[in-house]
């Protein structure tokens, strides 16, 4: 399977303050129109793709930045394996044949700001991968070469034309496993709660209180999912670093999607001086 990054995610996207930080409530985006990779996304691609592909990456910086710190940026289940292209366009509310479109634009040397790499089936690396910086050159011929300063007659390879890139598509891809619908669905709100809420709550008993609630009575999942990120931008999920972020097990017991929280932010305490001059205020008006 591929894992898809934010390329240059901490460098472009935060600073020293926020990779401190276990969960952001925000993140930065780079001011200005002038960058290579705007450029070349506007200049290179149909105006109706490139804006189309524009709002999937912001989309996919707003995901991005509610992960935890360390992982922020790379798209990957809470297992540590990569989010496959339909479970990330479950998570952003995107269909997924536009989202594999924009992230194959997305990647293009004109634009560079999404990248994938391959991963393997296991946790185990191959025995032949080499790891960056080793001292030895990969490739056929491996073990005879000394350094990374070795010459090599091939010639580059040549860039990708946008006509190169889509011709691709024509290749069809190795199918992805089959996964239940349901359980991808449990997988990706999990992924979406804040730590808080996953660590007052378990996986088991996210499925055992969803599967709880008749058939016939489930809300649609893109209804549990809105909702759910809803409440967790809400003041009584967010203050405090979360500390009363509700259990993401209870939260489906309490069928919390069928109500809306509170995003009225809690007023700051009045001084002592603030109070003198409310109710001198409102004697003078009753006098």
């Amino acid at each position: 399977m591929k894992l898809y990054k934010i390329h240059k995610w901490s460098e472009v996207f935060e600073n020293s303050d926020s990779r401190k930080r276990v969960r952001l409530g925000y993140y930065y985006m780079p001011s200005g129109c002038d960058s290579s990779g705007y450029l070349g996304l506007m200049s290179e691609f149909e105006p109706a793709e490139a804006w189309q592909a524009y709002g999937i990456f912001v989309a996919l910086c707003q995901h991005a930045a509610t992960m935890d710190k360390g992982v922020r940026g790379s798209f990957l289940n809470s297992d540590g394996t990569p989010m496959s292209v339909r479970r990330l366009a479950l998570i952003i509310r995107a269909d997924v044949g536009i989202l594999e479109r924009s992230l194959k634009i997305l990647m293009h040397q004109s634009v560079k700001w999404v990248s994938a790499e391959d991963m393997p089936a296991t946790c185990q690396s191959p025995a032949d991968r080499v790891p960056e910086n080793s001292g030895f050159v990969q490739g056929q011929g491996q073990g005879q070469g000394q350094g990374q300063d070795t010459m090599s007659d091939e010639a580059p390879p040549a860039e990708d034309s946008v006509d190169d890139l889509f011709r691709e598509v024509d290749t069809p891809p190795e199918p992805e496993p089959e996964v239940d619908p349901e359980e991808e669905f449990l997988e990706a709100l999990w992924n979406a709660s804040p730590g808080k809420s996953r660590n007052r709550s378990s996986k088991k008993e996210v499925k055992q209180e969803w599967r709880k609630i008749p058939k016939k009575d489930r809300p649609p999942f893109e209804t549990v999912m809105e909702s759910l990120l809803d409440w967790v931008r809400c003041p009584d999920w967010t203050k405090e670093g979360g500390k009363y972020a509700t259990g993401l097990h209870r939260w489906i017991k309490a069928c919390k999607w069928e109500s809306s929280p509170d995003h009225t932010p809690e007023e700051a305490p009045k001084s002592f001086a603030d109070q003198r001059k409310i109710a001198a205020e409102q004697s003078n008006a009753c006098g």
